[in-house]
């Protein structure tokens, strides 16, 4: 009976090739789940820069005007739905209720004195599950020559 040796030069060859597209496997598996993370963690974090601009735009334009209807016309957004919030698509671009994917909603609340008046509003910006992806109280006092 003969013998066969598995120290042929091209055993040792075939089985350096195997462990070498094994650890080639391995690198582009652990690759791929890094890259695939990355992206999700970019694509959140653009929906989260885009909510802040949103907000903080908003706030700007709050402390600037004298009433919500002034806000709609900044935004170009004064006809777009009864109620007073304003819609933006995927692309975060103002459209009506019915194309949304995310909802600006801006609350005031007034509280007078004899000197003039407090107004607080708080703008918020969610998805259309109501789920908020970012908030920020404001306020400005206007006093009576102000009015």
């Amino acid at each position: 009976m003969r013998k066969y040796k598995n120290n042929s030069p091209i055993f040792m060859a075939a089985l350096q090739l195997i462990i070498l597209i094994v650890i080639f496997l391995l690198v582009m598996i652990f690759l791929l789940k890094a890259f695939s993370g990355a992206i999700s963690t970019s694509k959140e974090s653009s929906r989260l820069q885009n909510s802040v601009d949103i907000c903080r735009n908003a706030a700007e334009i709050f402390a600037a005007t004298d009433s919500i209807e002034d806000i709609h016309n900044m935004l170009d957004a004064e006809h777009l739905s009864e109620d007073e919030a304003i819609y933006y698509n995927n692309d975060w671009q103002i459209c009506s209720a019915d194309k949304a994917s995310y909802i600006l909603k801006i609350n005031t609340a007034t509280q007078d004195s004899a000197a003039g008046k407090l107004i607080s509003a708080n703008i918020a910006l969610s998805n259309v599950d109501d789920e908020i992806i970012y908030e920020l109280n404001t306020e400005k006092y206007v006093g009576e020559a102000d009015e």
